[in-house]
């Protein structure tokens, strides 16, 4: 989840993983700005990212909007990072299919794996989708990695916007 909104034109943190993503770089969509954030709909949200120096809003990230708020909310009374589980993966692994297919699942099922985690339990249970289940046990290794001071900084400059891996 997107965490502080730029007032205007586009995150360096955004530019910096999508840059490291390369071929897979539309798996992370650009953030809004906060003033486009606060639009009714997509299509002005659209119209004031762009009057604010941003690109066009996606439809992920417009509908994402309350929750990027809820986010924001709760970094004032604790510490939250923001990650992202395919820039995980390409900065442990650098998988080579998607992860909707089944090539894309067991790349990324090896490269958890070989960090203790064994996310198709979860899966067995029925608690979400492959795909999903692979994502929420990236992020939680971002986590971890961060609390162990492993973590990769995109940028890796000290900005007050920066995703981990």
């Amino acid at each position: 989840m997107p965490i502080g909104p730029p007032l205007h034109g586009e995150r360096e943190c955004d530019l910096a993983a999508r840059a490291f993503l390369g071929p897979r770089r539309s798996s992370l969509f650009m953030t809004p700005t906060a003033a486009a954030l606060a639009a009714p709909t997509q299509g002005q949200a659209t119209a004031i990212n762009r009057e604010h120096g941003g690109k066009g809003v996606s439809a992920q990230a417009f509908a994402l909007r309350s929750k990027i708020q809820e986010v924001a909310q709760a970094k004032t009374t604790a510490t939250v990072i923001e990650v992202h589980p395919e820039l995980t993966f390409r900065v442990l692994g650098a998988p080579r299919f998607s992860k909707k297919s089944w090539a894309g699942v067991r790349e990324r099922l090896a490269i958890l794996e070989s960090e203790g985690l064994h996310p198709l339990d979860w899966v067995s249970a029925g608690w979400a989708t492959t795909d999903d289940t692979l994502d929420a046990a990236a992020a939680a290794l971002s986590a971890r990695r961060f609390a162990q001071g492993r973590a990769r900084a995109f940028p890796e400059t000290e900005d007050p916007a920066r995703i981990w891996a």
